[in-house]
């Protein structure tokens, strides 16, 4: 076994031992430092991981998205979602961007976030139409993303350097 598989192995473990770590730490509300310095850690090691990968392109996994099906609004969520006015929209949009940083966060924690400060406005709007916001924010440019943007967990986004 190469070293470079052995070293992947290991920086498989650490980061789900990190990623196990960083949903414990969302779902008992943490203070954001707290996920921070967790999804700081994980990105470090992705970036370790990728120079890896770069050289070695036969040992890269298929993505772990390659055989789901891509998640979408039932039909009573689109009627929900369908209410929402163009300037409510636009409140969405400001506000979801302001919880984009400089660094890349995952797109499930910023839509988490947002749910979670806005618990009393949005009882109905199911998370997923957050993560469509985000994807067509990202699209639009005006943030930056690494991943699949068809799937919160798998999806990471940062702000554009200006």
């Amino acid at each position: 076994m190469s070293s470079d598989k052995v070293i992947l192995e290991k920086v498989e473990e650490a980061l789900k031992v990190l990623e196990d770590a960083l949903s414990l730490v969302i779902n008992a509300q943490e203070n954001d430092y707290s996920v921070g310095k967790l999804g700081r850690a994980i990105g470090m090691l992705r970036e370790f991981q990728s120079s890896i990968y770069d050289k070695n392109p036969d040992l890269r996994p298929s993505p772990p998205w390659h055989d789901m099906e891509v998640p979408s609004l039932t039909e009573e969520q689109v009627g929900i979602v369908s209410n929402i006015t163009r300037e409510e929209l636009e409140k969405i949009d400001s506000e979801l961007l302001l919880l984009v940083s400089d660094r890349y966060q995952k797109v499930a924690k910023i839509v988490r976030t947002y749910m979670f400060k806005n618990e009393d406005l949005i009882s109905e709007v199911p998370d997923l139409f957050y993560g469509l916001r985000i994807k067509q924010l990202a699209e639009a440019g005006k943030i930056e993303f690494q991943g699949n943007l068809e799937f919160m967990q798998y999806c990471e986004v940062k702000a554009i350097k200006t």
